[in-house]
């Protein structure tokens, strides 16, 4: 059995591979990779093989073969979250004018309404049990997986 900093490693390593599969993918494509990733932070899938891109207030996810704009809304939209079975991508965005936490399912592109409360919040991650847990005003809470899923195939 592998040790977790060698599962840890492996891990990083793939999600770099992957990235960088995706940029040439892109690049064959004629994407303008300076515009799309110039300031752009990233997020490898829990299986390595997609990354969620945050860029001009945007969330993207990116496969190698797609390039996917998960949340189109004139607000701006960071922090991106992987759901840990890596169906949901939890994030942040100011919609309704406070930052507030979304959650959005990759295969269909559905976002829920805001969760948790109106103060200021953003995803944190996701727990073994798939509930995510946030901060907001200063507080962490977690959002039951079942509160999701009445929102969310």
């Amino acid at each position: 059995m592998m040790s977790p900093f060698w599962s840890d490693f492996f891990a990083n390593i793939l999600a770099e591979i992957v990235l960088l599969f995706v940029i040439g993918i892109l690049a064959a494509r004629n994407y303008r990779l300076s515009q799309l990733l110039g300031r752009s932070t990233y997020t490898p899938s829990p299986d390595g093989r997609s990354v969620a891109l945050e860029h001009k207030g945007e969330i993207y996810v990116a496969d190698g073969l797609s390039l996917k704009n998960l949340t189109k809304h004139k607000a701006p939209d960071q922090d991106p979250a992987w759901s840990s079975d890596g169906k949901w991508i939890a994030f942040n965005s100011a919609r309704t004018g406070y930052w507030q936490v979304y959650v959005s399912d990759i295969a269909s592109g559905k976002t829920t309404p805001p969760l948790g409360t109106a103060y200021t919040s953003r995803p944190l991650g996701w727990n073994e049990a798939g509930d995510l847990v946030i901060n907001y005003g200063g507080s962490v809470a977690v959002i039951l997986k079942g509160e999701i899923q009445k929102w969310l195939p």
